[in-house]
Order: C-alpha cells, then sequence, then structure tokens
C-alpha cells in the first residue's frame, strides 16, 4: 500500500512539472511570436484534471496507511499493558500510562497525518529539480549547493527543537501525575488551605511554568528554522537570477524564466516540507516515548488470543505455597520489602481469614496467592503440581474473584464464562439482598450506575464477584466500609454460602469478633506468617509478635 501510494504521489508530482514544461514551452512560442497551440488547452485541461485525480487517490491511501499506524500503536500499547505483570504496571504508574496512551498517541497522529502531503510534496520537489536539472546543470548544481547548506543549518536547529520537545514531553509526565493528585486529592485539598497552597505553588505552578517555557521555546525555534528555510528559498531565487548573468552567460533567457517558473512551484511543497519539521520531530518524540512504553513492559500471559483451555483440574482441592518469598523491586539504595518465607497449605471447601497490622505483609500475600505477584523465591503448588508456564499461572490466576481495598467497579456484569449474565432475575435477587435494588437498575447488563458510597459499590461488587462464580475468592477488608447489619451478613450468611459451595475463601479482616467464623486464621507480623489456632484466638492482639504464635507448616 506504501509503495502505491508512493508511486501515485511520484506519478502526479511529475504531472505537474510535465505542465510546466508544457506552459514554459508555450511561453517560448509567445515571445517567438507563433502563438500558442491550438490543441494546447484541452492538453493541460486533461493533465491538471489527471494530475488531481491521482494526488486525491495517493493521499487517501496514505491516509489510510497512517490511520492504520495509529490504530495498531493504541491497539499494540493497550494489548501490551493486558499482557504485562501486574507488579510491571504497578511500578510504571498510572499518570505515566496515560500520558503514553493519550499525548504520545496525539503527538504521533498529528505528526503521521502531515505524511500523505508531506510525500507528495517531497515527491514534487525531487521531480522539480530533475527537471531543472535537464534545463541547466549548473542551475541544478547551484541549488543543490544552496540546499545542503539549509539541511546543515535547519538540522542544527532540528537537534535543539527535539531536545526541547522531550523536555515538554517529561512536563506531559508530571502534568497528569499533578492532575491525577488534583482529582483523587479534591477532598483533602480543599479541608487543607496550606496543603492546596502547596499544590499549586509548589508542585503545578513550576510545572505548568517549565511546560509553558518549553512551548514557547519549540514555537519559537520552529518559526526559526521556517523563516530560515524560506530565506534560503528567496536566496536560491535571488541568485539564480543575478548569477546566471554574471557567471553562466550560456544560460540563456527561456532556460532561465523555465527554471524560475519551476522554482516558484517549488515554493509551495517546500514550504509544507519545512513546516512539517515540527509535527514529524513532535511524533519522533512521541515514538521514542511508546518504545520506552513497550520495553518496560514484558509480556507475561497469552493476552487476548481466545477462550483459555484451563489445564488445571476442575476437582482440585490444595494450593501449597513452598518456600515462597517475595522481594519488592529497591527504589535507590533502599532494600525493598520482603515477605516470606511461606509454607502453607490451603484447602478447597474452607474459610480462611488473614490478619495483621498495617504494613505487615497481608496485602502482598494476597497478590501473591492469587497470581499478581510472582514469587522472586520458592513455588506456588495447586495438587501438587507447580505452576511453571504461562498458560498454568493464567488459568491459575482464573481461579479467582477478588475485591481489593482498592478495587475498581466495572459497571459491566459477567457470568462465569465472561459474557454479559443474562440471568436477570439471579442479579435482581442479588441486589434485593443487598438492599441494593432502589439504588441500582440493570440495563442490557450494565449496573445503571456506579457513582455510590464505597460501601455501596463494594456491595455491588460482590454480586459481581456472586455472579463470576469463581472457585476462590479473596476479599481485602470488604467488610470495612459496612454498616453492622451488612457486615453481619457478610460473615454470617455471604461467607458461609460460598464454602457450602465448595468455595475456598480467602479474607483479609480485622473484625476480631467474627474470628469464629473461619476455619483457619493466618496473622502476619513483619512478612512472616503463622497460624492462629483456636485456642489463642480469644483476645488475640495485632501487636503480638508473630513468633510467639506456631508458625504455619
Amino acid at each position: 500500500m506504501l509503495a502505491l501510494a508512493s508511486a501515485l504521489s511520484i506519478v502526479s508530482a511529475g504531472i505537474g512539472i510535465l505542465i510546466l514544461a508544457l506552459l514554459n514551452g508555450e511561453i517560448r512560442s509567445v515571445s517567438d511570436q507563433n502563438g500558442t497551440t491550438a490543441n494546447a488547452l484541452p492538453l493541460f485541461l486533461g493533465l491538471i484534471a489527471l494530475m488531481v485525480l491521482l494526488s486525491v487517490v495517493s493521499q487517501y491511501v496514505l491516509a489510510k496507511l497512517s490511520a492504520g499506524v495509529v490504530a495498531k500503536t493504541r491497539t499494540m500499547m493497550v494489548n501490551r499493558l493486558l499482557q504485562a505483570s501486574y507488579l510491571q504496571t504497578e511500578r510504571l504508574g498510572g499518570h505515566r500510562t496515560y500520558a503514553a496512551l493519550t499525548s504520545d498517541t496525539a503527538r504521533i497522529n498529528k505528526g503521521i497525518s502531515v505524511i500523505p502531503e508531506y510525500t507528495y510534496s517531497l515527491a514534487s520537489v525531487m521531480i522539480a529539480l530533475g527537471y531543472i536539472g535537464y534545463l541547466s546543470v549548473p542551475i541544478l548544481l547551484f541549488v543543490l549547493t544552496v540546499i545542503s547548506v539549509a539541511i546543515l543549518t535547519v538540522s542544527l536547529l532540528l537537534s535543539r527543537a527535539t531536545r526541547i520537545l522531550q523536555r515538554l514531553r517529561s512536563n506531559d509526565d508530571d502534568l497528569f501525575e499533578q492532575y491525577q493528585m488534583l482529582v483523587e486529592g479534591s477532598k483533602e485539598l480543599n479541608l487543607n488551605h496550606q496543603r492546596k497552597r502547596f499544590f499549586y505553588d509548589q508542585l503545578f505552578a513550576p510545572t505548568a511554568e517549565s511546560a509553558r517555557r518549553n512551548t514557547v521555546n519549540s514555537q519559537v525555534n520552529f518559526a526559526l528554522i521556517t523563516n530560515i528555510s524560506n530565506a534560503f528559498v528567496f536566496c536560491a531565487m535571488v541568485g539564480m537570477l543575478f548569477g546566471a548573468n554574471a557567471f553562466l552567460p550560456s544560460v540563456t533567457t527561456e532556460v532561465l524564466v523555465g527554471t524560475m517558473l519551476v522554482f516558484i512551484y517549488m515554493v509551495g511543497p517546500l514550504s509544507f516540507i519545512i513546516d512539517s519539521f515540527s509535527s514529524l520531530v513532535d511524533a519522533k518524540v512521541g515514538y521514542d516515548r511508546v518504545r520506552q512504553f513497550e520495553h518496560a513492559l514484558t509480556i507475561d500471559d497469552g493476552g487476548l488470543e481466545g477462550p483459555l483451555e484451563s489445564v488445571i483440574d476442575a476437582a482440585w482441592s490444595t494450593i501449597e505455597f513452598k518456600n515462597v518469598c517475595f522481594t519488592y523491586p529497591q527504589h535507590n539504595s533502599d532494600s525493598g520489602f520482603s515477605v516470606g518465607p511461606i509454607n502453607l497449605v490451603l484447602q478447597r471447601g474452607q474459610t480462611c481469614f488473614i490478619c495483621g497490622g498495617n504494613g505487615s505483609g497481608k496485602s502482598t500475600f494476597a497478590k501473591l496467592l492469587c497470581g499478581l505477584y510472582a514469587p522472586s523465591k520458592g513455588e506456588i503448588l495447586i495438587d501438587g503440581v507447580p505452576l511453571e508456564t504461562h498458560t498454568q499461572r493464567q488459568a491459575y490466576r482464573n481461579l479467582f474473584t477478588t475485591i481489593f481495598s482498592d478495587f475498581y467497579l466495572f459497571a459491566d456484569i459477567l457470568d462465569d464464562h465472561g459474557q454479559p449474565c443474562q440471568n436477570q432475575s439471579e442479579v435482581d435477587g442479588l441486589l434485593h439482598q443487598m438492599q441494593m435494588d432502589h439504588k441500582v437498575d440493570v440495563v442490557e447488563g450494565r449496573f445503571s450506575t456506579t457513582d455510590l458510597s464505597q460501601g455501596q459499590r463494594k456491595r455491588l461488587a460482590l454480586i459481581q464477584s456472586q455472579l463470576e462464580a469463581a472457585p476462590i475468592c479473596l476479599f481485602d477488608e470488604w467488610a470495612a466500609d459496612q454498616d453492622p447489619y451488612f457486615r453481619h451478613q457478610f460473615y454470617h450468611h455471604v461467607l458461609p454460602l460460598l464454602r457450602s459451595q465448595n468455595k475456598m475463601v480467602v479474607a483479609i479482616t480485622h473484625d476480631e469478633a467474627y474470628f469464629d467464623q473461619c476455619d483457619r486464621l493466618f496473622k502476619f507480623d513483619l512478612g512472616v506468617v503463622a497460624e492462629v489456632f483456636p485456642e489463642h484466638r480469644q483476645g488475640l492482639s495485632f501487636n503480638q509478635n508473630s513468633h510467639d504464635l506456631k508458625r504455619s507448616a
């Protein structure tokens, strides 16, 4: 497709030069007092129509190709995010991800959008230079000398422009992070005037000023490139006009007029090429960032290659942690927080509670358990079989339905096959059970709203979790945002119901009053886990040292 579009652009540009050549011949006929050729007008009109047609077709093909490249870039980035490990996306950060998906793709889109006209203009200039060479080789050498000096000058300015645009792109990362602070921290900023002033004066204002300064410098730099390039064009025209008489007496007036006519024709394409530099350089900066984004995310699973055939026996019964350790990546010289070694066996059909103080390793264990984190050491086994391949790990992750404390509530309601739930009566029953039927309707398989309190959103998430019918349910302090009634419902009705369905239930909780509702209780302290047996649960303190309890085997 690219070759076809390029060929059409070249032919269209060639026809444009042919029209100029014929026009130059007609001018000579007039100057020789021979008059114009009688059949010249239809020929000119036919060539003009053909030139326009080929130009439009070539630019349509190139526009289609360019749009495809942008769509492919967006698709690649989203697929890479979907296939990357959670730890990688977590380290990349939401603000950098948003900047790459929006700012960089916009830069690439803007740059690619000029390619059709740029290709046509470049072809026009190249063919025009060829025609100038046909008319006069000395004049062509002079023009090429001027162009060479212009290219050298412009390349130096473009190098500076690239550095400015790279700084401007770094401003985008900072601004996206600050926008995230502004939106997600709006309550805190409204309540704390000092923090509001600090955010504006020390964070946002300096970044905005840096972005403004880099934007101005970039625009001035490209304006300088445009004006210097235009100056070279006019210098070439003036040089041809005055230099031909002084240094090239063999060049006839007819040749000089024809050359000037072609050069005037070149002004339009040359101006477009020069004006395109800013978009193309900006697109290059965006492309480099996309490449960095791509390299930062390695493929961790099979992605979207169709329904996954589970390699795990549907009748599995145990999950075993064998010497599992996990260490967070180090930042600067600080050693990362570590969890483990963990040795334990969880049984299907049991309810397990996880407790412990803040920063004790509970959430890290939960992410290890459901496969969001891969062990730094040791292995996780299901029915004695270690998870070694991408397929095994993805099949293992598919066993879980989770509600983390920082969960995202999707409006679409899916069943256990990943399709929009068609069982309206079951959905209505769960909404009634959670007392959400007066707040939320289900329209075409979607919740009518998710703009609710945190506790209500958690109840909708619990409904989705039950509809997914996964064999393992992982809840991270689900009851923390519930009133006493729904806290009681969760521990005395929901969890027993899930256990009766032969599901493995793992709940992170601080609700000591409900510890009697679990089959097993595990306590984390400084990354170390110990099982708390029934005789030790009464009056358990989160500050109690885990070494005072029996370590789980």
